[in-house]
């Protein structure tokens, strides 16, 4: 994955290195993923959980309840 695939995440504390860390980390599960013959690995599954865990969050405060 290219950094420039993912959105900019805004101006937050270490913003663009968490958009680089993301696409690194997404190019080694998808490079496990080749490796496996197309077929998801554990990792991917756990990458998959810990971005929804972070959407999740950042949802619940984009939205905040009255």
């Amino acid at each position: 994955m290219l950094v420039t695939t993912l959105p900019y995440p805004g101006v937050v504390a270490g913003g663009i290195k968490l958009r680089r860390r993301a696409a690194k980390s997404i190019n080694i599960v998808e490079d496990a993923v080749r490796a496996n013959k197309g077929k998801a690995t554990l990792q991917t599954a756990t990458l998959a959980a810990f971005f929804q865990a972070c959407a999740a969050a950042a949802a619940k405060l984009a939205s905040p309840k009255a």
